[in-house]
């Protein structure tokens, strides 16, 4: 993932509105701003690339064997900073959001 900017967390965990550079890993963070849609990369295997109407996302691997890239419509917390969507009643909020998978050169078939 190229460029953006994550969220600074309280100690509670949670945004506090201030966003900064992404730091380095691991990750337990939103982050939005990103130069083109996040993805993951396993050189010699798989990418995956998911583009979502929405700028937020969650890159989590602070555990040992997990990883998740989750797309996501605002950061924690969202009324708590005031970055919460309001939608009117009767109004609808749609969202897209697409996952492509692509195997890489030298990958099992490659």
């Amino acid at each position: 993932m190229s460029g953006g900017r994550q969220y600074v967390c309280g100690a509670d965990g949670l945004p506090t509105g201030a966003l900064t550079d992404r730091r380095p890993g691991p990750w337990d963070e939103c982050s939005t701003a990103f130069d083109a849609p996040p993805g993951l990369r396993w050189p010699g295997a798989l990418e995956l690339v998911v583009d979502f109407s929405a700028e937020h996302w969650v890159l989590f691997d602070e555990r040992a064997g997990e990883l998740r890239l989750e797309p996501q419509r605002g950061p924690p917390a969202a009324p708590a900073i005031g970055a919460a969507v309001v939608v009117p009643a009767g109004a609808r909020l749609s969202l897209r959001c697409t996952w492509r998978w692509r195997q890489l050169r030298g990958g099992p078939s490659g």
